[in-house]
């Protein structure tokens, strides 16, 4: 789908060390959501990891936050160790995820096909 010119650009992205899987504490997968304003990029990255004896549970530890504009980084910063909430997966198929955070907020995530 095109976007209208000058319009804010949102892509959620899964960076795969691993498919984090709740059913397996310590699956971590890195995950980096990216929205992207024309020349400039925002990405927070995030580790999910299974929480034990909680099947749709998923425990997520913020990294970073970088700003990036024409392909450099600008702007990076470390969020404090520690800094993390739980997410439940109420729905999970081949191409689509959907979570709902520990703060009520809803997130749809699509897996973003490799390119050959």
């Amino acid at each position: 789908m095109e976007r209208p010119s000058g319009q804010q650009q949102r892509e959620d992205r899964a960076v795969r060390r691993r498919d984090a899987d709740p059913k397996k504490p310590g699956s971590g997968s890195t995950y980096a959501n990216i929205v992207t304003f024309g020349p400039a990029r925002l990405k927070l990255r995030a580790v999910a990891e299974g929480v034990a004896k909680k099947p749709t549970t998923l425990k997520v530890t913020f990294e970073d936050v970088t700003a990036e504009v024409f392909g450099r980084d600008v702007f990076a910063k470390p969020f404090p160790k520690g800094r993390a909430g739980t997410w439940t997966v109420t729905h999970a198929s081949e191409a689509l995820r959907v979570l709902r955070t520990n703060q009520g907020n809803v997130f749809v995530l699509a897996k973003q096909r490799e390119s050959s």
